[in-house]
């Protein structure tokens, strides 16, 4: 994916998901090495990954590979993830403009909505169409939403026992 983004769109800054990176993908490779040091080496790595300078960064890292990096499988998998450090850690993407997103989350739940609708063989027009549709469906309970915050009554005349119920077809989690 790097690779074509590379290529197609070169001006772009790639930016892993942080979630992708410190949620799944370290304690997949790193925490049954560690055992009941987990936690303690994931509160150092945020600790590091956030912090504000490069220089902090890795002063920062050479401790975190001195305390952690004994075992040799934790050593290779930290090395290759200081070389990707441009992607993930705060010095590095920090000064681009993200909207203060660091996850993928939407993205990902777009996609999985994407490949629920479309086939193998979809042309791109049929992709678009889906991502359109998909686009349109959130403006929809963006819409609805709105209009339900701007038809309240207000408090005195709400009911406390019967809450506003947004139905299922304009709530966010139903793609």
């Amino acid at each position: 994916m790097e690779a074509a983004c590379h290529i197609t769109i070169p001006d772009t800054k790639i930016i892993n998901c942080i979630w992708h990176l410190a949620c799944q993908n370290l304690g997949k490779n790193l925490g049954s090495t560690l055992g009941d040091r987990w936690h303690a080496f994931k509160s150092r790595f945020w600790k590091i990954r956030n912090a504000l300078t490069e220089s902090e960064f890795e002063e920062g890292w050479k401790d975190l590979l001195r305390d952690f990096g004994s075992h040799q499988k934790m050593e290779n998998y930290l090395c290759r993830l200081h070389e990707r450090r441009y992607n993930w850690a705060w010095p590095w993407v920090g000064m681009h403009i993200t909207a203060r997103m660091q996850s993928t989350q939407r993205v990902e739940q777009t996609h999985s909505y994407v490949k629920r609708l479309a086939s193998g063989t979809a042309t791109l027009i049929e992709l678009f169409d889906i991502i359109d549709q998909k686009v349109e469906m959130e403006k929809l309970a963006r819409s609805y939403s709105k209009f339900q915050q701007n038809s309240r009554p207000s408090r005195q005349q709400n009911n406390p026992t019967r809450p506003y119920h947004v139905p299922r077809c304009y709530r966010h989690e139903c793609t």
